[in-house]
């Protein structure tokens, strides 16, 4: 083995340390920089990258899930802008960062931007009953009294957070 790859897998061992990457994503590393060092294809160091960039994508989103059910709003937002950077349409990640955007929304007391995150979440978590409760404080904003009765009144009897 050269002096070279050696100095890689030195190289991507403190990586790892530093942006605390997955073990597999680090051991996929190694494997690349092995393959080169022991002329391996082009297409075996492919194949390799493409696992290693699967195990990231997949940390990345566990990540960004844990976040978001610990509701650690911005981390989770963050997470998920990181998975989708890599690949748009990732698993449920486009829903689940409207979802953020909509618990962030109502933090803020922005009824609005709630209603406009919620709608397009999809079925994440409480994101319907979280939209009728923000279309309610949305119409109670807007002095429409009969409309916000009616909205909350259709609310399930147990909404806690709401």
């Amino acid at each position: 083995m050269t002096g070279v790859a050696l100095a890689l897998i030195g190289a991507a061992l403190r990586l790892q340390h530093q942006i605390h990457a997955a073990p597999v994503a680090v051991l996929g590393l190694i494997l690349a920089v092995l393959g080169l060092a022991l002329g391996a294809s082009a297409t075996v160091t492919a194949l390799l990258d493409g696992e290693v960039k699967e195990a990231w994508l997949d940390r990345a989103y566990t990540l960004a899930e844990a976040d978001r059910n610990a509701q650690r709003w911005a981390e989770a937002l963050q997470g998920y802008a990181r998975v989708l950077s890599e690949r748009a349409g990732y698993r449920d990640a486009e829903d689940a960062a409207r979802y953020v955007h909509g618990r962030i929304a109502e933090a803020e007391e922005d009824w609005q931007a709630a209603v406009a995150a919620y709608q397009d979440c999809g079925a994440i978590a409480d994101g319907p009953v979280r939209l009728s409760h923000a279309r309610g404080q949305l119409a109670a904003a807007a002095g429409d009294w009969a409309r916000a009765h009616l909205i909350f009144a259709r609310l399930p009897v147990n909404t806690d957070g709401l």
